[in-house]
């Protein structure tokens, strides 16, 4: 796919005219979706700024500064109430975006989002609620993952890699579009145009974009890894296996066994299973899989669960082809998403 902001080569009568770009189709969907959730949240709830977080962000920034295409699995947006979040509360926000450019409001996947917050004492520390996340899914499937903190403060206690901590500020009527037409003069990324990605609303305290483009993540937020182990670490290997060139230091290895060795058998919970079938999605899957067993976490997923797991555990150090891996791969996700689906429906999550 062409870059975003493709280049207009000026022509020889004008060789110091600057080049010209025009925003991608996918950007400008991007945008217009955006525009829409933010102006229904401005006028019914009161909430007039945005963040493009997690993935998304460095999708955004990817495509925009270095002509990636924009692949997204999931949307993820964050907000601010300043206020009490609640459960009645995102029913009732679900129902208000519902439409056909934001998409279906699934009333089933209306969950607290749980954080680490070091400011409490335990064990209130481990099972603090930060606000209430929920989905609106469009005619092309695509998730927008929004989720609504209490307090900024709240949204600060989230994301453990510093890449996880990139994020994107929208403010009220500016559309991504406007506040990334300044971009089109970036040609890549160095440690002044980091600097200078705050001043577009690029936040970025741990300096997340620049690990991201240099394959490598710091991890910056061990205490939230305390709080659930195995479903955090699930999420860092993913991360990792994002790269191009998967890996991971000895140190962190070291690191990550040792929170491992604190919990107790997973007996099978609904997260785990959702970062489980997110694993075995991902392109890396293989590589995740045996760095989860190397770690020991597979020895603290439940009986239940693990017994999806077995047939493809067995190939893992075999000469099975590739193709043949994903193929399994692919067989236990729509099993594990079975059991998602169950548990979603008897409301255990």
């Amino acid at each position: 796919m062409a870059a975003i902001f493709p280049v207009i080569t000026p022509s020889p009568a004008a060789p110091h005219r600057r080049s010209q770009r025009t925003p991608s189709t996918e950007f400008i969907a991007l945008s217009k979706r955006l525009a829409l959730l933010q102006s229904r949240l401005a006028d019914q709830f009161g909430i007039t700024t945005l963040y493009i977080g997690a993935g998304s962000a460095l999708a955004v920034l990817d495509h925009v500064l270095h002509g990636k295409p924009l692949v997204m699995r999931d949307l993820d947006i964050f907000a601010c109430l300043n206020g009490n979040m609640t459960r009645e509360k995102a029913f009732q926000m679900g129902a208000a975006l519902e439409c056909e450019r934001l998409g279906h409001f699934s009333q089933k996947d209306v969950r607290p989002r749980r954080r680490g917050n070091p400011n409490l004492p335990l064990p209130a520390a481990f099972d603090y609620n930060s606000g209430f996340g929920l989905f609106l899914i469009d005619g092309q499937q695509q998730i927008l993952d929004l989720t609504i903190f209490h307090q900024l403060e709240d949204m600060m206690l989230n994301g453990i890699m510093n890449v996880d901590r990139v994020r994107i500020r929208l403010d009220y009527q500016t559309s991504l579009i406007d506040q990334f037409r300044s971009l089109c003069n970036v040609s890549r990324l160095s440690s002044d145009e980091q600097d200078g990605l705050a001043h577009l609303g690029v936040e970025d305290d741990f300096d997340g974009y620049l690990s991201w483009r240099n394959d490598t993540a710091l991890l910056v937020n061990d205490f939230d890894i305390r709080r659930a182990p195995l479903q955090t670490i699930i999420r860092i290997i993913r991360t990792f296996g994002k790269f191009s060139s998967p890996r991971i230091s000895q140190q962190t290895k070291l690191q990550l066994r040792r929170l491992l060795e604190s919990e107790q058998e997973d007996n099978s919970a609904f997260y785990t299973i959702r970062g489980l079938i997110k694993l075995l999605g991902d392109r890396n899957a293989v590589w995740g899989l045996k760095l989860l067993r190397e770690l020991g976490g597979l020895n603290k997923v439940g009986v239940s669960v693990r017994q999806h797991l077995e047939p493809l555990l067995l190939c893992l150090d075999a000469p099975v082809h590739a193709g043949e891996l994903r193929q399994m791969c692919l067989r236990i996700v729509q099993e594990l998403s079975d059991r998602e689906l169950e548990m979603k429906l008897e409301g255990v999550h």
